[in-house]
């Protein structure tokens, strides 16, 4: 049983590294160092870089950050790994504590450039999978794929919120009930969707949805079934 789980092992790094080198892009960053708060409910910063998104924003030395764009953060395992989901150019929003009082704070993430990005580039294949299974952007049984959207997105397409089609799998239920790649889905049902987190959740607690879809000038309405 053992040889077996090591050879499990094996080919998941393999594969990881793999893919890794093949797909090398650039790297998220905001700008804080992190340690886990003591009690395992967020991650504190400890410092900020100077001339980065964070010296630039509200975030102080000591808040306790709670939330990475909906998601409970715990600790700081947890900050990273929704960070380096997300891209450069993306603008996230971080829930915080500070004096006991819940804050929030929008950044738009840059490019991760100083003397370690070159190992962060190569971030193995399970941060995909987090990205594309946990953080909702893939809905495999469906066929399809979204993404979070920034605000030049949100003015092209003329809307207030929603998250932007990438993906459509030939033969499968996104296909046959007419998604589109570029489609937007605004709303599900009569709930305006404001990112990815959000979008999954919606659809892990409901069977009949009515996508409302920003396609070009056109405002269509979709049904998905579960």
């Amino acid at each position: 049983m053992k040889k077996i789980i090591t050879v499990f092992l094996v080919i998941i790094i393999f594969v990881s590294f793999t893919y890794s080198q093949e797909n090398k892009r650039d790297v998220a960053y905001v700008g804080v160092r992190i340690r886990d708060s003591k009690a395992q409910d967020g991650a504190v910063i400890t410092s900020i870089i100077e001339n980065t998104p964070a010296s630039n924003s509200n975030l102080k030395v000591g808040d306790k950050i709670i939330s990475f764009e909906g998601r409970n953060i715990l600790n700081a395992s947890d900050f990273l790994l929704n960070l380096y989901s997300f891209r450069p150019g993306n603008i996230v929003e971080i829930g915080y504590i500070r004096n006991s009082i819940k804050k929030t704070e929008k950044i738009k993430l840059v490019k991760k450039e100083d003397k370690y990005s070159y190992i962060y580039k190569r971030l193995p294949y399970v941060l995909f999978w987090f990205r594309m299974k946990e953080m909702g952007n893939f809905l495999q049984e469906k066929g399809f794929a979204v993404e979070n959207m920034n605000g030049q997105l949100f003015d092209y397409f003329n809307v207030d919120s929603g998250v932007i089609v990438v993906f459509v799998e030939k033969d499968t239920v996104a296909e046959e009930i007419g998604l589109k790649t570029g489609d937007v889905i605004t709303r599900i049902n009569d709930r305006n969707i404001k990112h990815t987190v959000d979008f999954r959740n919606y659809y892990e607690k409901h069977d009949n949805m009515q996508l409302h879809i920003k396609r070009r000038a056109s405002n269509l309405k979709i049904k998905l079934v579960k």
